[in-house]
């Protein structure tokens, strides 16, 4: 998505290209480095969870996690607050 950013804003401010090409530069930096350490806490979980949605398997495939699956009382609605804190 930033590279799609940076390109869109070029073509429309090619005056200002050098700044949105450090701009992305600094974005992928920030993103390696926060996976990096994102699959260093993770890679200490143990055992399998549950989840209320299907909304982490990238997640849990990029960092080797092991959801047994997602569950819901109804699936047509999100649990609000109070279902999730009962």
């Amino acid at each position: 998505m930033a590279k799609g950013i940076a390109r869109t804003l070029t073509a429309g401010d090619p005056a200002n290209a050098a700044y949105y090409r450090r701009n992305l530069s600094q974005t992928r930096a920030r993103l390696i480095f926060l996976n990096r350490n994102l699959q260093e806490i993770l890679s200490k979980v143990e055992g399998a969870y549950t989840v209320f949605n299907d909304a982490y398997q990238y997640l849990e495939h990029r960092c080797g996690l092991r959801s047994m699956g997602a569950i819901t009382t109804h699936p047509e609605r999100s649990p609000g607050a109070g279902h999730l804190s009962a």
